[in-house]
């Protein structure tokens, strides 16, 4: 009888450990992917944001430039 406890136990071990490997490990993989995923997109949008900055920047630069060379 204590025998079948100790294998009751174990198989429950085994079922929560497969449980565990099989639907909390592969959710977390997904988080981490999907964090990943998001920091990569911040990223890119920094650099866009970046970029659009300093394209605004040369034109206006340019455009004063112009207005002035024009206007002489």
């Amino acid at each position: 009888m204590i025998s079948d406890a100790g294998n009751i136990e174990k198989e429950i071990n085994s079922l929560a450990s497969s449980i565990k490997r099989n639907m909390v490990h592969p959710a977390e993989r997904r988080i981490e992917e999907i964090q990943l995923r998001l920091c990569q997109a911040e990223r890119s949008i920094t650099f866009l944001n970046r970029a659009f900055l300093t394209a605004s920047i040369i034109f206006a630069t340019m455009g004063t430039v112009l207005y002035y060379l024009a206007s002489n």
